[in-house]
């Protein structure tokens, strides 16, 4: 199972804290009712096994998503299954009493736990069967009461077909919204594909710059090395041509590696390797006259994430940069270590912390984002950018891609400049202490 699906997971159950404490709350406070209506002891233990399964499933994706566990789809799925049921069998057993008073709670449980499951949109198999395997126990508990209180065999099919029709309905309802899912996910891989070949067209104006530099000196050298008498002097022309050639070699491996087609696929990384990489491939797109600077520490910054997105969405940060200073100024490329106590608010709004992450910031010279428009920056397809320069696309993939990586974006600005960070979680964090090297 890999990162992504696993930080979905995660977030599903537990990203919003108000609403899982709540849930918890009226299923703890069911059992209690329960417990004091019946003093059934079952209703306690239905509540503890609830509650450790609750644990158990937290603590495998915690640590899974922070590379302290195996990514595995069998213990996710298997724990995922256990939950479900721990929570599903009490309404269960409840339908087939003949009291109302249990009926109906346990007819509310199970409509819940139906909206729930559809809202997760699952798209392995065997989740879905298990979900569709506990609502039809449960329609059937509800069609046998019925029909053992009505004699009319008439009324007796309506009963057993209404329950057919229900968990009918509960399977193409789950089928679409898994269905939905998977086009919603093609569809941000197919705009990031987008956003990563518009950045390259923007890199192969540089870096048809570059190489006519790097021709003139390859060729320079070697019309020196014709013309020289001096043995020593034609292997020093040599060399430089050769060094030339590495370099022109160099870039377009660079540019080979980052153009190529991939999955989504979160591997561990150091955040200052892929920041130094962006730079040195995101020169060509800045001229002589903006400077672009770089602020790298010397301690490890490690992060789990998809190195061909990250490049993507910082060099989106870098064209956008350019784009706001126009024809001079200074763009710095900065990574850290960020150390949240508290909760923060994130550029999208979301919440975010506490917790220890690794940032790249993106920083540049130019007049800041205008207060009449920094609410929408990053709506997809909004853009101050003249028609033909730009598709109001690259933000709003930085922030998803950023939510994906489980992460958060900042957004600063002052008439003096603004700064974009990407702030990912750190997966292990390094002992000594972060001495940032300007280079």
């Amino acid at each position: 199972m890999n990162h992504d699906e696993l930080q979905r997971l995660f977030k599903i159950e537990y990203q919003n804290v108000a609403e899982f404490f709540a849930r918890c709350a009226i299923i703890g406070g069911a059992a209690i009712v329960l417990f004091g209506y019946t003093g059934w002891a079952a209703s306690l233990y239905w509540i503890a096994g609830y509650a450790v399964m609750h644990i158990a499933y937290f603590s495998y994706l915690f640590l899974a998503v922070r590379n302290r566990a195996p990514r595995s789809r069998i213990i996710a799925t298997t724990l995922l299954v256990m939950l479900m049921v721990s929570f599903a069998w009490m309404p269960i057993y409840l339908l087939q009493i003949q009291d109302p008073a249990l009926n109906i709670p346990a007819t509310a449980a199970i409509l819940a736990f139906m909206l729930f499951m559809i809202s997760r949109a699952e798209k392995q198999y065997d989740i879905i069967a298990v979900q569709v395997l506990i609502v039809a126990t449960a329609a059937m508990f509800i069609a046998w009461r019925a029909i053992n209180q009505v004699d009319e065999l008439v009324i007796k099919l309506v009963v057993v077909a209404s329950e057919i029709g229900v968990v009918g309905y509960f399977l193409q309802s789950l089928l679409q919204a898994r269905k939905n899912r998977l086009q919603a996910e093609a569809s941000v891989k197919a705009s990031i594909e987008t956003q990563k070949m518009e950045a390259i067209g923007r890199l192969a104006g540089g870096v048809a710059h570059d190489f006519n530099n790097l021709l003139t000196v390859i060729l320079g050298n070697l019309e020196l090395h014709d013309l020289s008498p001096d043995s020593r002097d034609k292997a020093e022309t040599l060399e430089a041509a050769r060094l030339a050639a590495e370099r022109a070699r160099g870039t377009v491996q660079q540019l080979l590696t980052y153009a190529r087609r991939a999955d989504y696929s979160a591997r561990k990384a150091d955040l200052r390797e892929i920041a130094d990489y962006c730079i040195r491939l995101g020169r060509p797109l800045v001229t002589t006259s903006i400077n672009l600077e770089k602020e790298i520490p010397h301690s490890e910054l490690p992060v789990l994430v998809d190195k061909s997105h990250l490049t993507t969405a910082i060099l989106n940060l870098i064209i956008n940069a350019k784009d706001a200073m126009g024809d001079s100024g200074t763009i710095s490329v900065i990574a850290d270590r960020l150390d949240l106590k508290t909760i923060t608010e994130a550029a999208d709004g979301a919440t975010a912390g506490p917790g220890t992450f690794a940032r790249v910031t993106v920083r540049d010279t130019g007049p800041g984002i205008p207060d009449e428009i920094r609410a929408r920056i990053l709506e997809p397809f909004f853009t101050t950018k003249e028609i033909g320069k730009g598709t109001g696309l690259g933000l709003s993939m930085v922030s998803g891609f950023v939510g994906q990586s489980g992460g958060f974006l900042q957004v600063e600005s002052s008439p003096n400049g603004a700064a974009f960070s990407i702030a990912l979680p750190m997966i292990d964090f390094p002992t000594e202490e972060s001495a940032p090297g300007n280079k």
